[in-house]
This record gives structure tokens, sequence and C-alpha cells, in this order.
């Protein structure tokens, strides 16, 4: 968050998440979980040690800033072994519109990183659920930042739950909340249990090929 502007720093985590279940997409692309990459949030990262302590060849990182109305987010891939630029893409929108601004972040990542990673074809990526509500999209980001502690977490359901009512055909926020719900109830017969596996399979009807809810 360059500008250190809080009203957006929710998208420290936001953003990571959306690119993350892009890449996703490339089947044959390994990622690390977040668990290993959350102490690098805090930006001013050495690319090359990130890459030496994650073991892997290629380290994304990323920021972002609100200029006049727009936010621009600037996305760089560097090959760790060579220390070289392997790809560098920048996408803008309006600060108050979400979608558009996922929309050009997915469409530079597909046309521009997609085939350096050795994933050619965008098709399922492309056939992936997309939001459509800019409220509910908002709610479903804003929802990232919070932990599985108890209270957090309560917090996460609810806009989750605000933005499944108010888009109830975007996968990603189906997913996020059986998650959530499974946080609660862990395994076994329970209500948040039930309502974990409600969720993560209509995540999975609207969008078989999704990582996370799989």
């Amino acid at each position: 968050n360059m500008g250190a502007d809080p009203s957006l720093d929710h998208l420290r985590l936001a953003l990571p998440d959306e690119i993350v279940t892009t890449l996703s997409y490339i089947p044959t692309l390994a990622i690390r979980p977040f668990a290993s990459t959350q102490k690098y949030a805090k930006g001013d990262v050495d690319p090359q040690a990130a890459g030496r302590e994650l073991r892997v060849a290629d380290v994304l990182t990323g920021h972002f800033r609100r200029e006049s109305g727009q936010l621009r987010v600037t996305l760089e891939v560097v090959d760790t072994e060579n220390n070289r630029l392997l790809w560098r893409g920048s996408t803008s929108a309006a600060a108050d519109d979400p979608i558009g601004l996922r929309d050009g972040i997915s469409r530079s990542l597909r046309q521009g990183l997609f085939p350096l990673l050795g994933g050619a074809s965008a098709s399922t990526a492309e056939a992936a659920t997309q939001p459509r509500n800019a409220e509910a999209y908002d709610l479903f980001l804003r929802s990232a930042p919070f932990t599985s502690d108890p209270e957090p977490n309560q917090q996460g359901i609810v806009l989750l739950e605000r933005a499944v009512r108010l888009d109830p055909d975007y996968a990603p926020a189906w997913a996020a909340l059986g998650n959530r719900y499974y946080y609660v109830g862990g395994s076994g017969s329970g209500t948040a249990y039930a309502q974990s596996r409600a969720a993560i399979d209509r995540a999975l009807a609207l969008d078989p090929n999704l990582s996370e809810a799989a």
C-alpha cells in the first residue's frame, strides 16, 4: 500500500489472494501457501532472499496506490536464480470500481504472465465465475484480512453472507464462506460443518476448477 491509505489497506491481503486464485488455473504451477508468504506482506522484500527461503524459481511482488481517483496496481515477477525481471504489468481502474480493477489484473496476468509460466491456455481461468455486483465484490475483498480467530472470523462471515446474498453466483465468495464456517465447526456433524459443506459444494457447482474449494 504505497499511499498508506488506511481505507485501502485490506487490499494488501485481498489482491494477493485474487492473484493466487487466477494463477491457480495453471495446473503445472506450484504456488507457496499464504502461511509461508504472509511475513513478506510488509514490503521491502528482497526477491532473491525470499526465493531462497521459499525454494521457488520466481517471486511475484506488487504494490498499489490511489492517484487522482484511480487505483493503480503494479506487479513484477523476478527470476530469482538469475536476478532478472521476468515480467512486469500495470493495471488501473477507478477507485470505486473493484470489479474493473480485478478484470484488468486478471487480463494482464492471463495475457502477459500465463504464457511465461507454462499456462499458454487460459480457457479454464476465463470460464471461471466472475463477480457481477460491485458491492458484493467489495464485501468479499474486505473479508480477506479477518483472521480465523473467533471474533474476526465471525466478522468475516457476516461480510461474506451479505456478499453471497447480493451475488449468489460468484464461486470464490462461497469458497471463502465455507472456509470460515469450517473455522467455527471443524470436521464433524454440527451446524457449522454442514454450512461449510453446503457453501463449498455451491462453490464447486459454480466452478469445478476452483482449487481452493476443491
